[in-house]
């Protein structure tokens, strides 16, 4: 894959998690920001309301937002040479196929899984977060998930889990990112994020606001 190609994938990949993010309002102060590296990719902020805000809707939204960077950036991704092998006969995307060729989707199909299975019994796993959360002063969303699933139960259930649950999350990340302002969005904050390599929270919500 061409460097320029690499980038343009990062860029948009990013800016559509921030979309999904900003239409949920969920994106965090540190808003958004790509890798200078090739195997780098770049990460989105996302903030945690207060738990009295958090149920099984807000973590379904959180997994769609996670499903939001592939929903940005397919269109480049089918160009490169592995995307083939990752559909079906019948032309599907088959996510567990993803996993295997696409390394860079890793991670955010991981965690729409986690979310996904989060999602069912919400208070009382999300109980099991924040307990966590309060008694580490470094927790991040990652690490508290990192914990939740070294778990037995919750990784019995993760393992069990097909990965064809994305699907839904990665539709509704599409369905958000085929809004005309969404659009709009996109386009302007990868262009951005290619010239400056990052955009804050609050140049996000401009970039929004400015779209709408």
């Amino acid at each position: 894959m061409r460097p320029e190609h690499r980038d343009q994938i990062k860029a948009l990949h990013e800016a559509g998690h921030s979309a999904v993010a900003l239409e949920f309002g969920m994106l965090g102060d540190e808003g958004t920001s790509i890798c200078e590296d090739d195997e780098g990719v770049g990460w989105t902020s996302i903030s945690w309301p207060p738990s009295e805000r958090r149920n099984a809707e807000w973590v379904s939204q959180r997994a769609a937002v996670a499903m939001a960077g592939v929903a940005a950036d397919l269109e480049r991704r089918q160009e490169s040479p592995q995307w083939p092998q990752c559909l079906d006969t019948d032309g599907r995307i088959n996510w567990y196929m993803v996993c295997c060729r696409c390394e860079d989707l890793r991670p955010d199909i991981q965690k729409a899984r986690r979310l996904h299975i989060l999602s069912l019994d919400a208070d009382r796993l999300l109980r099991i977060v924040d307990q966590y959360s309060s008694g580490n002063a470094d927790a991040t969303e990652d690490k508290a998930l990192d914990f939740l699933f070294s778990q037995r139960e919750q990784n019995l259930l993760y393992e069990r889990l097909p990965h064809e649950i994305v699907e839904a999350y990665f539709t509704c990340a599409t369905n958000v990112l085929s809004q005309p302002h969404a659009k709009r969005f996109v386009e302007e904050a990868s262009r951005r994020l290619l010239q400056q390599r990052k955009l804050s929270g609050s140049e996000c919500q401009r970039l929004w606001k400015e779209a709408a």
